[in-house]
């Protein structure tokens, strides 16, 4: 169901949670300023049910980590699996692609 709003003008919702493996991480780096910057691909694939249909769901997302937190995940190895909570943003002014700017993430355990 679409919900109608009254706000036009203004739209401020943009979260995003998305869990799936941590792929390929590239190397720590850091601003002109001295702060941490650390991205990499969170692979996800799942089955969504929509309409009375399946959908095969597979993507990668670049995500953006800041500080501390860019700091922390470095030292996380590869495959590991992941829930990442954050805002979506363009790459840049030049490139548009969409990355998720990590808000909250945490390993979640392997059954």
């Amino acid at each position: 169901m679409v919900r109608k709003t009254k706000q036009l003008l203004k739209l401020n919702e943009n979260w995003l949670v998305l869990e799936g493996l941590m792929g390929e991480i590239q190397p720590l780096r850091h601003t002109p300023a001295g702060h941490a910057v650390l991205e990499f691909l969170l692979i996800h694939d799942s089955i969504r049910k929509s309409d009375m249909t399946e959908r095969h769901v597979k993507l990668e997302m670049p995500v953006l980590l800041f500080g501390e937190k860019a700091l922390e995940v470095a030292k996380i190895e590869a495959l590991t699996k992941l829930r990442v909570e954050g805002y979506v943003q363009p790459k840049s002014l030049k490139f548009r692609q969409l990355v998720l700017c990590a808000e909250r993430i945490e390993m979640i355990e392997r059954n």
